[in-house]
């Protein structure tokens, strides 16, 4: 009787202990299956997320570089048209006082009335003006035996300019001249290249110059690129930024005075 009555005790509990360990293993595997899933899912979405960011990133530093090889491209347009128009102020000026005291004042004092008047005028291109006053159209090429004056007056004065000086007005009236200047800093020499545009004056008997350091543009307009990538914006969690060779940073778009 005793027997009969453990065994259907055990009828009745092993198939309910079945049961709930038939639930409990499907309910596990059914949430490492779901954990398995949600990973997945994650990574697919993680790795969609990176894609579209790099593809977005992709475009904008295409068209970064776009800026950047079209600035690079015109920019040796872009400084003769602003030595050029540097002349062509002086052109202006120089008219302005031709007619004005034409038969009143001598050449000389018209040149130094010109000098005067450019020696105010302020450009952020650090560039220089230079006046060149000759006595007849022969007298208009340097000669190897500068005076002091006129070399304190052009600034400068080596061996590859004045032949360029000469070549150029040898057929023309005005145009460019590219040559280099030997530069002192810090105790030490260097060669540094400079663009000049001059231009003749036959009536008055002058030649006007103008002539920038190309360091000085190139730096120059390096801030103005700089400045522009300040500009782009992105979103709040992204950052354009540019390092030097030293991986020092020059510009961060989430700091905007980085570039002074």
């Amino acid at each position: 009787m005793f027997k009969e009555r453990h065994i259907s005790k055990l009828i009745f509990i092993i198939p309910l202990l079945f049961i709930i360990l038939t639930a409990t293993i499907t309910t596990f595997v059914h949430i490492q299956q779901t954990d398995i899933k949600f990973k997945k899912d994650s990574l697919k979405l993680k790795e969609s997320f990176l894609k579209k960011e790099e593809k977005r990133l992709n475009t904008i530093v295409d068209s970064i570089n776009s800026y950047i090889k079209f600035k690079k491209a015109t920019s040796i347009n872009i400084l003769k048209n602003k030595i050029k128009s540097r002349v062509d102020f002086a052109q202006d000026i120089l008219g302005k006082l031709y007619n004005k005291n034409a038969g009143i004042e001598s050449a000389s004092s018209i040149q130094i009335s010109l000098l005067s008047a450019l020696s105010s005028v302020k450009s952020n291109d650090k560039g220089k003006y230079f006046i060149y006053g000759y006595e007849n159209k022969d007298d208009k090429f340097l000669s190897e035996n500068i005076s002091d004056s006129l070399y304190s007056n052009l600034g400068y004065f080596n061996k590859e300019f004045q032949s360029e000086f000469n070549e150029l007005l040898k057929n023309k009236n005005e145009g460019f001249i590219a040559h280099s200047e030997a530069y002192e800093s810090n105790l030490e020499i260097k060669e540094l290249s400079k663009l000049t545009y001059i231009k003749n004056f036959s009536d008055l008997n002058l030649i006007v110059g103008y002539s920038i350091y190309l360091e000085d543009f190139e730096e120059i307009t390096k801030k103005e690129v700089l400045n522009r990538l300040n500009l782009m914006s992105i979103d709040e969690n992204s950052n354009i930024f540019t390092l030097d060779e030293n991986l020092k940073v020059l510009q961060s778009s989430q700091n905007k005075n980085t570039v002074s």
